[in-house]
């Protein structure tokens, strides 16, 4: 991923270790630097979601959505951290939302699909599970990336991941399940799918 100043690129490196102290530290010096960029809006809110700081985080991802209203990505980030914190009929807007702007957003659609069914409504959960494997088995090029990224994450690496996978009979799910379920998955690619494969603006 490319970075927005020293600090953003110091922030990343510590909460992939881990060390969510630290990271809210310099992604505090980055936001000093530029103080409403989303982006960085985003990355805190993350860090302020492992911190357990509620309501920090949804400041800063709603600020994010303010000043970016028509980015997917803005919505996605939200209803996960929403999700995180047991909102899940607030997630499950969100993510609706997002597929609204990006039809197309194979995260969005898996993690939607989780959602409901949590709920309990399987036969709507699986609609969202076969959008996500059409868009996965339609674009050989994202495979590819996720299989590479499975053979080249960091083994010591401590970030959680923030997205998880549906497991299903599917080859390519499957596939990308091992990719995002594993503590070794960097935080870059997480940014990077949670995005709907698509470079940050």
């Amino acid at each position: 991923m490319s970075f927005l100043n020293t600090n953003h690129e110091k922030s990343i490196e510590q909460l992939k270790s881990g060390n969510f102290e630290k990271a809210l530290e310099y992604i505090q010096d980055a936001l000093f630097e530029d103080k409403s960029h989303p982006v960085l809006l985003a990355e805190r809110a993350t860090i302020f979601m492992y911190l357990k700081r509620r309501d920090e985080a949804f400041e800063d991802l709603d600020l994010a959505i303010y000043l970016q209203p028509e980015n997917p990505y803005r919505y996605s980030s939200r209803a996960y951290v929403k999700d995180f914190f047991g909102d899940i009929e607030g997630a499950i807007a969100d993510y609706e939302k997002c597929i609204k702007l990006d039809p197309e957003d194979i995260i969005a659609h898996n993690n939607l699909g989780l959602l409901i069914e949590k709920q309990g409504n399987l036969n709507r959960a699986k609609k969202h599970y076969k959008a996500a494997d059409n868009f996965l088995e339609k674009n050989p090029n994202l495979q590819s990336r996720i299989k590479t990224e499975q053979s080249t994450s960091d083994q010591t690496s401590k970030a959680d991941p923030l997205l998880n996978f549906k497991e299903k009979n599917s080859s390519s799910m499957s596939v990308a399940k091992d990719v995002l379920t594993k503590k070794s998955v960097f935080k870059e690619f997480i940014q990077f799918i949670f995005n709907g494969f698509k470079i940050k603006s």
